[in-house]
């Protein structure tokens, strides 16, 4: 770890603390802190705190701040907008991952959201699309766990979440029973947000599946840290092994002790994972022979067109509860991504052109195991 990320850590400790940190810094330090944040993908939740109402004299970010200030602005407003016709047209929605995260911080809009997540069971779906399309929402691309609906004018993306699990893991009883346990946020009767243990094991079991996809954000860290910190670790636990997450939850535990309170983690591992985040590693990829590509490229195209039904299953709710149409699914699955996700086709082509199969990851994986994120190839690119 260098002196500018020890600097960077503290000062993102005493935010999340809600405290006034008492570092001093030198122009030089604040330019190489800001750079940090910038890279990191929290320049918006330390720009204050590092510049104190001073000019930095770096107009690009001060531009990049400003515009993330509008984004958070216009999302906290169509959020309010959403929770006020959810509560007027009686539509039962649960708020997810930064939507409710973000009311754990000090400052809760200092925590950026690239799109608002929500969640409506099977039988309240279409009625909350009904909803978002009244609210002048565009529907777009459709996917495994959510569809995603897009306000024209304001720019803001609303994805609505289906499903809270993997297709190995969304029949399991915590992600089945967790709206039932979901409590009304307060003010309103038809708004729900999770248990704060119920959220913490939701928001791990997220990051998890992100790392395992070689994609994460650093202010996860920051959601596990401060989650972490209001739940009762023993009411948690129960799901934490239920999934498959107590190794996981663990060295998330020892990361975060060492990000932002300093302590120093005794199992090697453990700071291995530490330098892993810090150097924004893309933990589960690595180069690999152009004939391992081929193979996994023509994999990934295979299991993209015929996924498993499951996969179908969850895309398509109402061919969930009608599974003699899983035919018709089939066919439906290449429209939907022609027609709503030919970028998201792109994205993920580019990934198949940087990722093989299980054999390049065979040097991390006694790692991998042994911080709990397990070595795991998605079975299927495209959702």
């Amino acid at each position: 770890m260098t002196e500018p990320q020890r600097k960077m850590l503290r000062l993102l400790s005493s935010v999340l603390h809600g405290e006034v940190s008492e570092e001093k810094l030198s122009a030089a330090d604040k330019t190489e802190i800001l750079s940090l944040a910038c890279r990191y993908g929290i320049l918006y939740l330390l720009y204050d705190a590092v510049c104190t109402g001073e000019d930095p004299h770096q107009p690009t970010l001060k531009t990049f701040v400003r515009h993330s200030a509008v984004r958070s602005a216009a999302q906290s407003f169509a959020l309010e907008q959403i929770c006020a016709e959810a509560e007027r047209t009686g539509t039962n929605v649960l708020l997810l991952k930064g939507a409710s995260i973000r009311s754990y911080y000090p400052q809760p809009e200092k925590r950026e959201m690239w799109d608002i997540d929500l969640f409506a069971a099977s039988e309240q779906l279409e009625k909350t699309s009904a909803l978002l399309r009244s609210l002048g929402y565009k529907a777009g691309e459709i996917c495994m766990h959510h569809r995603k609906w897009r306000h024209p004018q304001t720019g803001v993306c609303v994805e609505l979440h289906h499903t809270l699990g993997d297709e190995a893991d969304y029949l399991k009883p915590f992600f089945t029973q967790v709206f039932e346990r979901a409590v009304p946020v307060d003010g309103f009767t038809y708004v729900y947000q999770m248990r704060e243990a119920d959220l913490y094991v939701h928001t791990v079991y997220h990051l998890r599946h992100h790392l395992q996809n070689g994609n994460w954000q650093f202010r996860q860290l920051a959601d596990i840290f401060l989650l972490e910190t209001a739940t009762k670790r023993n009411a948690a636990e129960p799901a934490l092994h239920e999934l498959g997450l107590m190794p996981f939850a663990e060295s998330l535990s020892a990361v975060t002790a060492q990000l932002f309170a300093g302590i120093e983690p005794t199992d090697a591992n453990h700071r291995r994972l530490t330098e892993c985040f810090l150097e924004n590693e893309k933990i589960t990829f690595s180069p690999c022979a152009p004939s391992e590509k081929t193979k996994s490229m023509g994999k990934g195209i295979l299991r993209g067109l015929f996924p498993n039904p499951n996969i179908v299953y969850l895309t398509f709710p109402k061919i969930h509860r009608h599974k003699w149409l899983l035919p018709i699914g089939y066919l439906l699955r290449p429209l939907a991504l022609f027609f709503y996700g030919r970028s998201h086709i792109k994205e993920k082509w580019n990934t198949l052109g940087k990722t093989a199969a299980a054999s390049r990851m065979k040097s991390d994986e006694a790692f991998l195991n042994a911080v709990g994120i397990n070595i795991r190839i998605s079975k299927n690119y495209y959702y």
